[in-house]
Parts: C-alpha cells; structure tokens; sequence
C-alpha cells in the first residue's frame, strides 16, 4: 500500500512539473531604444538587455514579468543616463506560443536617471548633479516568435513623469532560454 502512494505521489509530481515547465517559459536579449518626443532633448537612443518571465494562462496567452537596463547615449549636456524598467504585461498570440505573431500591452515603472554636466560661464555656474525618477509607465508591442527560440518585439513606451509623458520606441531580439 505505502509503494502505491509513493509511486502515485512521484507520478503525480512528475505530471505536475512537467505540466509547469509547458506553461513556463523565459528569454533573455538584447534591446535598443530611439527616444521620441520630449525625451529627445535626454538622450537619441540607447540599448541594453532585458530578461522577460512568461506563465502560459492559455494556449495563446501569457502573463510576463520583466525587467531590464538600458543604457542611454545623451546629448551634449549631459554626462550620462540610464532607464531601468520593471513591468508586467499580457502576451496575446495570433497563433500560437511556439511560432508566429503576437499582441503584448504591459504596465509598471521605469526608474530613469540623468546626470547633467557642470557648466560654467562668465554669468551662471551650475554644478554637475544626478537628477533620478521612478514613474508609472505602459507600453504597447507587436512582436514575432521564430522557430521556438527567437523572440522578436517593437514596442512604443510612454513613462508618467510628473504632468508630462516622456516615450520611446524599442526593438528587442531576445533568445528563448526554455
């Protein structure tokens, strides 16, 4: 009797864990970034990488998590400049999650830092300083995935900064880890 429930108890772990590995996935790639709007005035562009969790709801949806660096090239004033965004989203596919297109909104924050150079001329000085936020910021992307292992996504992102909305337009080619 106690061998029947071992055997049904590995059985029944190994069912399950097989089940949450299909429901599973993540890929980690590389981004990059063309500042559009008032941003434009911070940096041009930028690139980074980014890591991205999928749990598979359905067979042609799935809830992501995902967090990323993106180093940003400034203009003449500034030293340097940095967005770090954390968000959650829902990809919707066309197909389904193995190959083919798919529809990704997502929601959360970005933390975007900025350091202004120190200027000085006959009449105004102004000390090097680092000026950082973190807002709420949403996005909306289209993307493709490619033989089971290369994730391909445009997203436009719109980050809340105080009365205003700084936005930027994004490319990540990413590899399926699993």
């Amino acid at each position: 009797m106690k061998n029947n429930i071992r055997l049904l108890l590995v059985l029944f772990f190994l069912v399950v864990t097989q089940n949450i590995q299909a429901q599973f996935s993540a890929s980690i790639g590389l981004e990059g970034a063309i500042m559009t709007a008032e941003f434009k005035n911070t940096a041009s562009y930028g690139f980074g990488a980014a890591a991205i969790a999928e749990i598979g709801i359905s067979n042609k949806s799935g809830f992501t998590i995902q967090a990323g660096y993106l180093h940003l090239i400034p203009e003449e004033k500034y030293e340097s400049a940095y967005m770090i965004p954390f968000q959650a989203g829902l990809k919707m596919y066309f197909n389904t999650k193995e190959h083919g297109a798919y529809f990704h909104p997502h929601v959360g924050v970005h933390k975007v830092s900025e350091t202004i150079k120190f200027y000085s001329n006959y009449f105004l000085t102004i000390p090097k300083q680092t000026l950082s936020f973190t807002d709420i910021s949403y996005g909306l992307g289209i993307g493709f995935i490619a033989n089971k292992k290369m994730d391909i996504e445009i997203r436009y992102d719109f980050i809340a900064k105080n009365s205003s909305t700084i936005s930027y337009l994004g490319l990540r080619v990413a590899y399926v880890l699993f």
